[in-house]
């Protein structure tokens, strides 16, 4: 079984172009956006970039590094966040979109403010995953009490 990294590069190939991104790269590439949904990334929103990764993908930081580098690449590629939301709406279930939507928040929320981009961002995500406002609403909350308790 390949691992991790061999997935990574494979995913970025070719063949896999074709086919659109692995679920990982889409999920770090929607983080990604989500980051520069207000034109300002600042440090605590890269990081929390690459903790959210962690979290959501079960991933170590080497290889959340690895699909930042990966993702900015197929960003750089992509006409829209469309073929990214395709492969996450493909790969979890609502459950697993409802706790991307969350990972979303924990990168929109890290430098402790939302702009009106970063919102409309969210919830043009959360529309396109299939993710009720109710729960993106819920998602937004959970973040807010785990960096109050913090």
């Amino acid at each position: 079984m390949p691992n991790f990294l061999d997935r990574l590069k494979a995913a970025f190939g070719s063949e896999a172009e074709a086919a659109g991104p692995s679920p990982e790269v889409a999920v770090a590439a929607l983080l990604l956006e989500a980051a520069r949904a207000d034109d300002v990334v600042v440090e605590d929103e890269q990081r929390a970039t690459e903790r959210a990764l962690e979290l959501f993908l079960g991933v170590d930081a080497a290889g959340a590094r690895a699909l930042v580098d990966t993702a900015e690449k197929a960003r750089a590629d992509a006409a829209d966040i469309v073929r990214f939301t395709r492969a996450a709406k493909t790969a979890y279930n609502a459950a697993g979109r409802e706790r991307l939507i969350e990972a979303v928040w924990r990168v929109v929320l890290a430098d402790d403010e939302t702009t009106p981009d970063e919102d409309a961002y969210v919830r043009r995500l959360a529309g396109l995953l299939h993710v009720t406002d109710t729960a993106r609403g819920a998602a937004r909350h959970r973040v807010l009490a785990e960096r109050a308790q913090s």
